[in-house]
């Protein structure tokens, strides 16, 4: 061995740089299979801890490419797994609490929930306002006119034919008209009820006559009479005068009214 010694620092310094070098993680190489060589010193490896050593080897390896042994303390990287998004709470409904069913009672029923009722669209547009029927008037009250007559006649004088043309323009726009004539009887009764009764039924017709003439419809002209109806006493020449005429009623209607309300007229018109 001595003549090794001066060789000694050669040797180290050459095999120092044949050491096993660091390698990246996932470099692995398999170490190449141990062959004869010459005398000298070599490199080992402990198989349980992996450290090198030098050891006097007769024959040595002939050199070998060099490789970088692992250090003792490498541990292979792990994947990187990229963190589950966080789910907010709010997003998570919570399961509501069981709620206790206490024997006896009867479990509870789900009662659907109706729907509010959807009103009805409201339009612009305005309601025609409904005026109430205005109320019938009531008709007017007739029109009296009273024609007087001379003693023992049917045909009319001056005044009466005067009263004739003052009521044609009335008659012809009513739509109903009546005429009663009336007769005085002489005191001492010499004038028969049967006399009277032709000359008052004569001096209702010569009105209507008259008044058919002036372009009045005979349909809307009706009669009647009356031998006792006074409106003043019989018993004076100015009474009998005052009882001898004709009432001629003019109405807005086609009704004749009663004898007696027409005889009650006579009296509140033609009365001197």
């Amino acid at each position: 061995m001595k003549p090794l010694r001066p060789l000694a620092p050669l040797l180290v310094a050459t095999l120092a740089g044949c050491q096993l070098s660091p390698t990246t993680p996932g470099d692995v190489r398999t170490p190449l299979p141990v062959r004869a060589a010459d005398p000298g010193i070599g490199q080992a490896i402990d198989p349980d801890t992996g450290q090198v050593y030098y050891v006097v080897c007769d024959p040595c390896l002939k050199p070998t490419p060099k490789t970088r042994a692992l250090p003792s303390s490498f541990v292979p990287a792990r994947p990187v797994v990229a963190p589950a998004p966080a789910v907010p709470v709010d997003a998570v409904p919570p399961v509501p609490d069981p709620v206790p069913i206490v024997p006896g009672t009867p479990a509870a029923v789900p009662v659907p929930v109706q729907p509010p009722a959807a009103e009805p669209e409201r339009t612009t547009k305005s309601e025609p306002v409904v005026q109430p029927a205005p109320a019938a008037a009531p008709a007017p009250a007739p029109i009296v006119h009273c024609v007087p007559f001379a003693f023992g006649r049917a045909t009319f004088g001056p005044i009466g034919m005067k009263a004739l043309t003052a009521l044609v323009p009335e008659a012809k726009a009513a739509e109903g008209i009546h005429i009663r004539a009336y007769t005085s009887r002489s005191p001492g009764g010499r004038n028969s009820q049967d006399a009277n009764e032709t000359l008052a039924a004569a001096r209702a017709e010569a009105i209507r006559q008259h008044l058919i003439q002036a372009g009045i419809a005979p349909s809307r002209i009706s009669t009647s009479h009356c031998t006792d109806c006074f409106i003043e006493p019989n018993d004076t020449v100015a009474g009998q005068q005052a009882n001898r005429q004709a009432v001629v009623l003019l109405s807005a209607t086609h009704d004749v009214q009663p004898p007696a309300e027409i005889d009650r007229k006579r009296h509140s018109a033609c009365r001197r």
